[in-house]
């Protein structure tokens, strides 16, 4: 995702308490994009409603992206 430039910021996110956690947060801020990515190993692992639930906790934490497009998605190793 690095190397493809469609980014200008890469990172993870996880709540203080543990609760909740993003693996991948991509931000394009020239795009007002934001991408939040979840990994698994397996496929059939990911729900995409369970990033969608951490995903509302993430954008009321940091509360500065209005106006984004928000996309959700799912990574595994078939993604490799």
């Amino acid at each position: 995702m690095k190397e493809t430039g469609q980014y200008t910021r890469l990172g993870y996110w996880h709540d203080r308490k543990g609760n909740n956690e993003i693996d991948i947060v991509a931000e394009d801020e020239f795009g007002e994009r934001l991408e939040l990515i979840e990994v698994k190993r397996s496929e059939r692992n990911i729900d995409l409603s369970i990033l969608r639930s951490k995903g509302d906790a993430y954008l009321k934490a940091v509360n500065r992206y209005k106006g984004y497009r928000i996309s959700y998605r799912g990574l595994s190793l078939e993604d490799m």
